[in-house]
């Protein structure tokens, strides 16, 4: 997924951007630190695209894009994407670096598991439950990000998405990747 970086490195780069990454902030271009792939990052653009709509602080980006995982793969017990969400979000919040918005781009791989609505709806209530638990209590923006594969995007997964938007005011509407 792009989101992993596993975009196509094109021409110019964008420039550094800010992150943080192994408990500190720093400049990093694409691959960023904190993905799985190699190639380009779709993060690594959208601090550009915010500045018209930033406070008058700097954007400072936590990349966390592992490819090919699940809800359950973040939210499960003693799962060690979860601990690295939470072990992330305390040491952000040592440096004074709690997240004002998080980004939620995931969904692929439970389509292709065909993971259920209400599943899935459960995994969002833990990955909320997570967030807090850790520290922050920021708006979790989700990507509609379900398709898989040559397939239609995953209704169940969609469903989901759209529930909790609905019904719990920490879950906000983000893009729709499946219409892209």
């Amino acid at each position: 997924s792009n989101a992993a970086n596993h975009g196509e490195l094109m021409g110019a780069s964008t420039g550094p951007v800010l992150l943080f990454a192994d408990n500190k902030c720093v400049f990093a271009q694409d691959p960023l630190p904190g993905s799985t792939g190699r190639g380009a990052s779709v993060w690594s653009r959208l601090p550009g695209h915010l500045h018209d709509h930033a406070t008058q602080r700097p954007i400072v980006l936590s990349v966390m894009g592992i490819d090919a995982t699940s809800i359950s793969d973040w939210t499960d017990g003693q799962s060690p994407l979860r601990q690295l969400l939470m072990d992330r979000i305390k040491s952000m919040k040592v440096q004074g670096l709690l997240p004002t918005i998080i980004l939620w781009q995931q969904g692929e791989a439970d389509a292709r598991l065909e993971t259920k609505s209400e599943l899935y709806g459960n995994g969002l209530d833990k990955l909320a439950e997570i967030l807090t638990q850790a520290g922050s209590g920021a708006p979790i923006v989700m990507a509609f990000s379900t398709y898989f594969c040559r397939k239609a995007p995953s209704r169940e997964i969609q469903e989901a998405m759209t529930a909790k938007t609905h019904q719990n005011g920490r879950f906000k509407v983000g893009p729709d990747t499946d219409a892209g």
